[in-house]
Parts: structure tokens; C-alpha cells; sequence
């Protein structure tokens, strides 16, 4: 005699198989689906319908789907494998390695909120399994709810305390999450118990730098660049730590370089190697990365700004007028530019008006630069207005009230004005801030000559036989 059997599945598991919503989305289509199913699941049968097993042609149709969803699998095939092992799960519920994979498919589909419901079926049906675990805490970290995915993390080490995957993900939350000194924790036992897991390495490096914690952040990150030479993350992140926070240059420069074998193309890090290159003198080696930016990235005003100091520094002053006036260009209101563009005019081409033009531009961006108010004191200085150099002199003081050159300049005005007791006393000053400056002993010493105060004018005679025979001589002449 021939029986049927109808395979009852659990309205739960038809509802996760189904993308999530159960019943609650497209009502019609889902009960066109489960007739369907309901019709394919009515299978023939004779003999032992009492004992509850499943027919053969059904077992069949399962072993059949699962190996077109495993194929699938294995090529990478993943919305095909999705396909075959939601059927596999509607034959066989209890199919633990479909319900596992089929969630992984999910993930690889971005569909997190279907992959949580669908592998904690997994995780119920094997609770013991680590991986379903793993792809879980997956599933809601991708979805942002980061709290589930440290419980589950926490789950998972119930079962297994030394479980790299958990003590890594969590550590990985937790930075997320801004939470630094309790990623540090996570991650720290994550590489005792995986000394080779360089992504733990690269996240603890993070961590310590947000901490601010710089030399960790550079052995955690040296340690995943031993570990994954030929990957790019932890080398520029190495090179950063160097460049930006340690400003230890010469080890940025070498970091980038190393970096930029692997990935030439990535713009950020060949203009941290010519900024670098810049603040360690190396102006003529700092073009090339920073003319690598601007073919690049044509817009980038930073690089020209640097590229315009490289040629500046190397007497390339046509170059150098040419970068800035880009960098104008692209930012009209860009104060570096300006201020770069100041200073060609000012130590290189003598142009004192043009100078005090950009420097003023530049202040009216940036009012709090004394480098800019000391170099238009300086310019009128040279220019022989005196009475608008104090007034600029005044200002750089009130910002660099440490810096000798400013009273050097205000001497030199108070000089050029015949108030001589004034000059002296800021040439005292500048000595005051650098005893070493040979041009500040030289000018009190001539200063003093005109006040007729031989003995300090000796004094700083024999001060300069001793710092600078050239300027020595030329106070030596003025003396009686």
C-alpha cells in the first residue's frame, strides 16, 4: 500500500529562511512559497511511516541540494549557495551545516539582519560550535549592535576561554566603540594566544596611539609588519605614528618609502614622505613624492604649499612662486600659501613691499602667526620705516615673547629712530634669549660705541673674537 508523508516545519525556521520578516512582509508571496513547498514535501512512501524517518526519495532531494549548495559554497558562489541551502533547510530543519552556511551567505550578502536570526538556529542546533559563534558575533557587528556581539563573544568563551576569535572581537568593539584601555585588554590576550595574528597586533597599535600611547603603538605595529610584510594597513599606520605624533621623521621617511613599493599610488603617504623629507632638510628628495600628489590629486593644496618650500629652500624660486600661486589659485584664502609665498619674497627675493603684501594677506587669515608680524617689522626695517616696524614688532613680541630675533629687529629700529638707550636695551635682551647670536653682541657693541660707552663696546669686542672673528673685526674698527 502507498502512504505519504508531510515533513512539518517550524513556522521560526520558515520565518528566518524567508529573509527575517516571516509573514510579516509580502503575506501573499510567502503562502504561494509554502504551498509549493508543501506540495514538493508530500512524497511518496511505503513501509515504516510509523517510525518517523524520512523517505528516501526526500533524503535524496536534501544530499542533492546540499551538494549543489556546497559547490556553490566553494566557488564563492555565495547568492547561488544561499538559494540551495534555504531549500535544504526547508526539507531538513535540524541540517546544522545549512543553517551555518547559509547565515555565512548572508553575511557575504550584507543581509546581517537575516543572518543573526538564521544562525542563531545554528548556534541552538549546535551549541558547541565555535564558528557559528564566530560568524554570529560577525553578523552583529556589521549591523552595529555591538552589544550583542560581545555577549556572544562572551558566550562563545564559556565554551572555549582561550578562543583567539572572541578576545580579538572584542578587542576590535571596543575600539570601535572608543573604548581604548578595555581594547587593549582584549587584544593584548589575543596576542598572547596567537602571537602570529597580525590583525590583533595592527587594532592593539591603534588602541595605544588613540591612548596616546606612541612607543607601544609603534611595537604593536612593527610586530603585524613582521607579520604581514606585503600588507600596506600597518605600515602606514606605523608611518603615522612616526610622522604625526612622534615627529620622528627619519623613521616616517623610511616607513612611507617601504609602503610605497607596495602601494605607490596612495597619495596621503607620499605627502607625509615629502613633508618629512622637508623638516629633515632634504628639499631636493622632497619634490618627487609631492610631485607624485599633485598628478594624483591635482587639488591638493597642502602639496604644493610644501612643494613651493622644497623649491624655496633649494634657490628654485621660479618653481617655488609657480607652486604657491597654484595653491592661490585653488584656495584664495589659504594662510600657508600666502605666508610661503611671503617668505620667497622675503629671504629669497628681497621683495620687501611684496612680502609685507603677503604676509598681511596671510594675517588676515591667521592673525596669530609672529613669525609673520617679525618678518614685516623686519621689511620695513629694511625699507627705513622704522615707526611701522616697532608697530609690527610689538605685535610678534606678544607672541613669541621669547624670540631674539624680534628684538634684534627692535633695536635695529630704535636705532634707525637715534633712540639708542631703547637699542641697547633690546640688543641686551636678544643677548639675553641667545647668548650665542654674534650678530646681537655686534650690534650692542656698536650701539654702545655711539653712546660713547667704550668699556661695554670692548666687552663685546672680545665676546666676538671668540663667536665670530668676521664680525669681531668689523665692531674692532669702530673702536678708538
Amino acid at each position: 500500500m502507498m502512504t505519504t508523508m508531510i515533513h512539518i516545519i517550524p513556522t521560526s525556521m520558515i520565518t528566518k529562511l524567508f529573509g527575517g520578516g516571516g509573514f510579516g512582509r509580502h503575506h501573499t508571496l510567502n503562502l504561494t512559497i509554502l504551498l509549493g513547498f508543501a506540495i514538493l514535501l508530500v512524497t511518496p512512501r511505503t513501509g515504516t511511516l510509523a517510525q518517523g524517518t524520512a523517505t528516501s526519495s526526500t533524503t535524496d532531494y536534501a544530499a542533492e541540494l546540499m551538494t549543489k549548495a556546497d559547490s556553490a559554497w566553494d566557488n564563492e558562489r555565495y547568492d547561488e549557495a544561499a538559494d540551495a541551502y534555504r531549500q535544504a533547510l526547508l526539507v531538513d530543519p535540524s541540517n546544522k551545516r545549512a543553517a551555518y552556511r547559509l547565515g555565512w551567505c548572508y553575511n557575504e550578502q550584507e543581509k546581517y539582519g537575516d543572518a543573526i536570526w538564521v544562525l542563531k538556529d545554528a548556534v541552538k542546533l549546535e551549541p558547541a560550535d565555535e564558528k557559528g559563534r564566530v560568524e554570529l558575533g560577525f553578523a552583529y557587528r556589521s549591523a552595529e549592535r555591538y552589544q550583542e556581539a560581545i555577549e556572544t563573544y562572551n558566550e562563545l568563551l564559556t565554551i572555549n576561554p582561550k578562543s583567539v576569535d572572541a578576545r580579538y572581537y572584542i578587542g576590535w568593539i571596543h575600539n570601535e566603540r572608543g573604548e581604548y584601555r578595555d581594547a587593549i585588554d582584549s587584544l593584548l590576550e589575543a596576542v598572547r594566544l596567537d602571537p602570529e595574528r597580525s590583525e590583533a597586533f595592527e587594532d592593539l597599535g591603534y588602541a595605544y596611539k588613540e591612548v596616546g600611547k606612541y612607543n607601544e603603538a609603534v611595537e604593536a605595529y612593527s610586530q603585524a609588519v613582521s607579520l604581514e610584510p606585503d600588507e600596506a594597513g600597518p605600515l602606514k599606520a606605523l608611518g603615522d605614528v612616526y610622522f604625526s605624533n612622534l615627529k620622528q621623521y627619519d623613521k616616517a621617511v623610511s616607513t612611507y618609502r617601504d609602503l610605497l613599493k607596495l602601494n605607490p599610488g596612495e597619495p596621503s603617504s607620499q605627502y607625509n614622505l615629502g613633508w618629512a623629507l622637508n623638516e629633515l632638510g632634504k628639499f631636493d628628495e622632497a619634490v618627487e613624492p609631492l610631485t607624485i600628489v599633485t598628478q594624483l590629486e591635482p587639488g591638493h593644496v597642502g602639496a604644493w604649499n610644501e612643494m613651493g618650500f622644497a623649491f624655496r629652500k633649494t634657490n628654485q624660486n621660479d618653481f617655488s612662486l609657480d607652486a604657491y600661486s597654484r595653491s592661490l589659485k585653488l584656495e584664495p584664502d589659504n594662510a600657508a600659501a600666502h605666508f610661503g609665498l611671503a617668505d620667497l619674497h622675503f629671504y629669497n627675493l628681497k621683495d620687501y613691499q611684496v612680502a609685507i603684501d603677503q604676509y598681511s594677506a596671510g594675517l588676515r587669515i591667521n592673525s596669530d602667526d609672529g613669525k609673520a608680524f617679525r618678518n614685516i617689522g623686519a621689511s620695513y626695517n629694511a625699507l627705513t620705516q622704522y615707526s611701522e616696524a616697532i608697530a609690527s614688532l610689538e605685535k610678534a613680541a606678544r607672541l613669541l615673547p621669547d624670540d631674539s630675533t624680534i628684538y634684534l629687529e627692535f633695536g635695529f629700529a630704535y636705532d634707525g629712530l637715534g633712540r639708542l638707550q631703547d637699542a641697547v636695551s633690546s640688543y641686551r635682551t636678544a643677548i639675553r634669549f641667545e647668548p650665542q647670536s654674534a650678530e646681537a653682541h655686534l650690534r650692542m657693541g656698536l650701539a654702545s660705541m655711539k653712546l660713547g660707552d667704550l668699556d661695554t663696546a670692548t666687552g663685546e669686542y672680545k665676546i666676538l673674537v671668540s663667536l665670530d672673528m668676521d664680525r669681531a673685526q668689523k665692531l674692532h674698527k669702530q673702536l678708538p
